[in-house]
């Protein structure tokens, strides 16, 4: 019965641990397609690369188009060679 006790509460800080990592995660990719846009006025672009909608006075720019990152900027450059 000792036993029995014990794996349930392994499986409820084991479960625990996991939905708050997951919780983790999600903030952080959420943060990441949001794209740290600011909350002022201003017109938003979007990435053709990741699709993230960043401020246009903010965006990396290339070949007319806007990008939101210089990692998203370079694939695109890369991929339309």
């Amino acid at each position: 019965m000792r036993m029995l006790l014990r794996a349930v509460v392994l499986l409820i800080v084991v479960m625990s641990a996991i939905s708050a990592i997951r919780g983790l995660l999600h903030m952080l990719q959420a943060a990441k397609r949001e794209g740290g846009q600011p909350t002022g006025t201003g017109r938003l672009v979007k990435d053709p690369v990741c699709g993230t909608y960043v401020a246009q006075q903010t965006a990396l720019s290339a070949r007319n188009e806007f990008f939101c990152s210089e990692e998203c900027r370079s694939k695109f450059l890369t991929d339309t060679r």
